[in-house]
């Protein structure tokens, strides 16, 4: 069964889930964190079903994105980064992970929200392989027409990138410099604001 989520309440969901996102301290995953991560393999494996009527979402999918939610307002609190929290916040996570990498091995993400929720869950994973299959996701959501789906692609692969040593390619990361401040991590040059736009990612000069 799926319910029907009426699109205001998805937008001001997914706005808010953006809005953590760009304000997350840690955009890129922090080194304590990536130190304690536990890789799946089987995440490599995943095929992406053809789409579903309607744009539906899955209650148990729903209710796991909403939980992650939870655990980034508490993680980050205004600016205050809770770092004694992020233990049990992986945890929670990877559990995450494992129910909708299960969903998606039984074919049961379909319509476009559900690809962009999941998308979501494993961009939040620790692994380049997480990171990729965040990416495959929001391009499948993309290609079913969502088009908040498209920044996190963007992010999904800069994340991607950054994890396999790798300069980001839109510039959606941040990272601490040496002066506590926030500030791009490594970007391809190459990249134009034209190609960031197509991704609904702010040019350089905007920023």
């Amino acid at each position: 069964m799926t319910c029907n989520i009426a699109p205001t309440e998805m937008i001001l969901r997914i706005a808010t889930a953006a809005g953590l996102l760009f304000g997350f301290l840690f955009t890129t995953i922090p080194a304590f964190a990536q130190q304690e991560a536990v890789c799946d393999s089987t995440v490599s494996n995943i095929s992406i079903p053809k789409a579903a009527a309607g744009g539906g979402v899955e209650p148990a999918l729903l209710k796991i994105f909403e939980a992650d939610q939870k655990d980034r307002d508490e993680l980050m609190q205004g600016d205050t980064f809770h770092r004694e929290l992020w233990p049990a916040v992986a945890q929670h996570d990877a559990a995450h992970r494992r129910v909708v990498l299960r969903m998606l091995q039984k074919q049961k993400v379909r319509s476009a929200n559900e690809l962009y929720l999941a998308a979501f869950v494993f961009q939040h994973g620790q692994c380049p392989e997480d990171f990729r299959l965040a990416s495959t996701l929001a391009q499948a959501a993309i290609d079913r027409g969502s088009e908040k789906a498209k920044w996190l692609y963007a992010a999904a692969v800069d994340r991607y990138l950054l994890m396999t040593n790798q300069p980001q390619k839109f510039g959606t990361q941040f990272r601490l410099g040496s002066d506590g401040k926030q500030e791009l991590a490594p970007l391809d040059p190459t990249t134009t604001d034209a190609e960031r736009a197509k991704y609904n990612v702010p040019g350089l000069g905007g920023r």
